[in-house]
């Protein structure tokens, strides 16, 4: 950047340094935000305050925040004082004055350039996962939602929580090893291990704990590594297997049984199934409202017979009160969330080799088409997007989805039903 010079504009912003006060912050700010100015490597921009020598303002297209930069002893420190949005410019100066004048607390600073990436990679994830869940980090326009943190978490834990001792320099100088040993095997786990850790690195740079490039980026081309090639799963249930997981849901205590039966007769994303709230249900007319589905759009699920008389029985012996149709057994103010182990504790019992979760729904669309439900009817059924639908034909989708689903019913009655030497 350009030297400071006292005669520029107040809001040309190309300058390394400018006179802080709140207007000329946020409108640094919103010259990095909208694209005006450009960012070094790690999608930053760093002015100092003429006022306060120590003081510098971070800004990235995601946020901004006040760092004061000084020595300790040979070293450079950087310290971050808080966000622009929570502190301002006559405070974070007195901060400054503060730690300047106590060696005490001079020596607590956060570490220094050249010693960037000495956090561990469990602290850096800690510090993002709480960030990411309360939103104050956020990546793009929207939060990240629930769901995806936990696949997040699911990486983590099978894929670095074995080196969470072991500092972030040690992560980025390992990641492409990681990375490319991963994408072998596990192509879509890989992919979902690169957006994790650019994510990760992203978070402690924004914190002061990262000040080069991100790993994911490639230095040859300086662009993120690309993502390896996954091709659509293709996994149904057969009438077999579903004769055998039907067996082994009879034997399933409270609520698994349920929860796995219902996820297959409304052909929902598993998500949707573990939020159903009793207030979205119609037990009259069989309708089940979602008011906002994975693709962003609401969707009215019809309920077939069976399905309805699940849910009211299911309501007239429910133990405890309670908003969610599938509630925590220790706090039925909330909804279940894990239901991993005990999908893998029936398909142990079931002998299911490789059926998720999610091929409950897959395999429901495919019967569905088989049974002779047109294309229109099961995409209705499954919520899919559809760039030609109206409300005009909103009923009439409706009434075709159920009879979709009550295709799915039929077949899976047709497979309970059928001897085993048949199969």
């Amino acid at each position: 950047m350009a030297k400071a010079s006292s005669g520029r504009h107040p809001t040309d912003f190309t300058a390394s340094a400018f006179d802080f006060t709140e207007a000329r912050c946020r409108q640094a700010w919103d010259a990095v935000r909208d694209g005006s100015l450009a960012t070094d490597s790690n999608n930053r921009v760093w002015w100092r305050d003429l006022g306060c020598k120590q003081l510098k303002l971070m800004a990235t297209p995601l946020n901004a925040a006040f760092y004061r930069v000084g020595r300790v002893g040979t070293r450079t420190v950087f310290q971050r004082l808080g966000s622009l949005d929570d502190l301002r410019v006559a405070d974070a100066r007195r901060s400054c004055d503060g730690l300047r004048s106590d060696a005490t607390l001079a020596a607590k600073v956060a570490p220094s350039r050249r010693r960037t990436g000495r956090l561990s990679v469990g602290d850096a994830w800690k510090a993002y996962y709480a960030d990411a869940e309360s939103g104050r980090f956020v990546v793009g326009r929207d939060r990240i939602q629930k769901s995806t943190l936990k696949s997040y978490e699911f990486v983590y834990k099978a894929h670095l929580k074995v080196h969470a001792g072991r500092p972030l320099k040690w992560l980025a100088e390992s990641f492409k090893e990681l990375y490319q040993r991963l994408g072998q095997d596990h192509p879509a786990t890989a992919n979902r291990f690169l957006q994790v850790v650019k994510n990760l690195f992203q978070h402690a740079a924004e914190a002061g704990h990262w000040t080069v490039m991100n790993p994911v980026v490639d230095p040859a081309s300086g662009k993120p590594y690309r993502k390896y090639v996954v091709h659509d799963r293709e996994r149904f249930m057969t009438t077999a297997e579903a004769k055998r997981l039907m067996a082994a849901l009879e034997k399933q205590s409270e609520p698994w049984g349920d929860f796995f039966t219902l996820t297959l007769l409304t052909a929902a994303r598993v998500g949707n199934v573990r939020t159903m709230r009793w207030d979205a249900l119609d037990l009259h007319t069989g309708e089940w409202r979602i008011g906002k589905t994975k693709n962003g759009q609401p969707q009215v699920v019809p309920l077939v017979d069976k399905a309805v008389e699940l849910l009211r029985a299911r309501k007239k012996s429910a133990a405890v009160e309670s908003e969610w149709v599938f509630p925590m057994r220790k706090d039925p103010s909330r909804h279940m969330e894990d239901v991993d182990q005990a999908w893998g504790r029936i398909c142990e019992a079931a002998k299911l080799v490789d059926l998720r979760i999610h091929d409950l729904r897959r395999t429901a669309g495919s019967w569905a088409t088989q049974e002779g439900a047109p294309m229109s009817a099961v995409g209705a059924a499954l919520g899919h997007k559809s760039i030609n639908s109206t409300k005009v034909y909103a009923r009439a989708d409706t009434r075709s989805a159920r009879d979709a689903v009550s295709k799915v019913v039929d077949r899976l009655r047709r497979a309970v039903a059928a001897d085993p030497e048949e199969l």
